[in-house]
């Protein structure tokens, strides 16, 4: 089913801290350098890779002064908190990738379903999947929404009906949907998974 409304793609994914530049960064030490005192590192423009696996075999040749490096991200650039932490494992850098390559819309999608329910681990497809549309409010979706699925009754109504659509969304629509911001303040609605 399209989206109601559509989202803002233009517009450019802001990182909630530390923003200096639109380039996705991260600065890469090790564990080892720190536990010796040193925080020795480098920044690392996240753009020059496609892929985790091509990330990993640049920090290990930053690093190839130890045997096993354990690499260490001490800071962020551009990146959301909840895909981004001070230890990385593999799997956690594929999908700090996967979200990389993303555009901006779909980064807004993702940014308001972990804001709308905390989980940053749900599998991007089906946070896709359950997507519905973005809003200005939960009344304008109420709105859309009833006059998307219920039009011709819609249509039946007296004029001089009034229709409370906050309510609307209270009653009813509320306990279908989860509803999230994005770094825009743009609501987004999905299908509660």
């Amino acid at each position: 089913m399209p989206p109601l409304v559509k989202c803002k793609a233009q517009q450019q994914l802001k990182r909630t801290t530390n923003m200096t530049s639109t380039a996705p960064k991260t600065y890469v030490s090790t564990y080892q350098k720190y536990q010796n005192g040193s925080l020795e590192g480098k920044w690392v423009n996240l753009d020059q890779f496609d892929n985790a696996e091509n990330f990993i075999k640049y920090c290990r040749e930053l690093f190839n002064d130890e045997e096993e490096p354990e690499f260490m991200f001490q800071d962020w650039e551009n990146v959301p908190d909840f895909i981004s932490s001070e230890s990385m494992n593999e799997r956690k850098l594929e999908r700090l990738f996967e979200f990389l390559s993303m555009n901006e819309s779909e980064k807004s999608i993702i940014v308001a379903y972990v804001d709308a329910t905390g989980n940053w681990e749900t599998d991007f497809q089906d946070i896709f999947d359950s997507y519905y549309g973005s809003a200005d409010s939960e009344a304008e979706f109420a709105e859309e929404y009833t006059r998307e699925h219920y039009s011709e009754a819609v249509k039946k109504l007296p004029n001089f009906i009034v229709i409370d659509w906050q309510e609307t969304w209270n009653q009813w629509l509320q306990h279908e949907f989860y509803v999230g911001e994005d770094n825009y303040d743009e609501k987004h609605f999905f299908h509660q998974i």
